[in-house]
């Protein structure tokens, strides 16, 4: 991949290199989804391709422009999945599965910063915004449905959580900076220092 965009960097075209960007993904998707793995990993591995490319910035500015086409269909094609008479029938066991990944998460998270001798405020910052579930658990979630590891049953409820989750992450990242200012200012050692 370095190599390509080296090439089609010197042919000095902005619309060239937009269209090599969404080659590489595109073509990536298609390769790991002909040996059987998910267009969305392929993507994904793609995309780590493209970040470690000396070209990464130009890459970046050259496909911009369809970033937030590509969100708005990302998560209305995760919208289209959820079934709504699973949700409402199932309706506590998603709370609960959200309630406890998100406060797992929040601990561990808040528990390493910690550990990393930051100041427990900003411990309770990071956790608080890396609380939800990530958008790479709906690969792992299909792979493990397309595989049998998961049946229909726990997957509505756990697809559920974490729509539920990305939608509460800006109230927890709200909430989160307000709580961690009446927080008691407690630190392991030395602000930053890793050693």
């Amino acid at each position: 991949v370095p190599r390509f965009l080296h090439l089609v960097v010197r042919l000095k075209s902005e619309e060239a290199l937009t269209m090599a960007s969404i080659f590489v993904c595109l073509g990536t998707a298609w390769i790991s989804s002909y040996f059987g793995l998910s267009l969305a990993l392929g993507a994904f591995i793609a995309g780590i391709a493209l970040s470690r490319s000396e070209y990464s910035h130009q890459v970046t500015a050259s496909v911009l422009p369809f970033r937030h086409i590509f969100i708005s269909i990302f998560f209305l094609s995760i919208g289209m999945l959820i079934s709504i008479n699973s949700l409402l029938s199932q309706w506590l066991l998603v709370l609960s599965i959200t309630f406890i990944v998100i406060i797992f998460k929040l601990l561990l998270i808040t528990a390493i910063i910690c550990i990393m001798r930051y100041p427990l405020r900003i411990g309770f910052i990071v956790g608080a915004s890396l609380a939800q579930i990530g958008e790479f658990s709906f690969v792992i979630l299909k792979i493990g449905k397309d595989q049998g590891i998961i049946d229909q049953i726990m997957y509505q409820p756990l697809l559920s959580s974490i729509v539920l989750s990305m939608i509460l992450t800006p109230l927890l990242m709200h909430y989160g900076a307000i709580l961690a200012q009446k927080l008691p200012d407690i630190m392991l050692g030395k602000s930053g220092d890793l050693e």
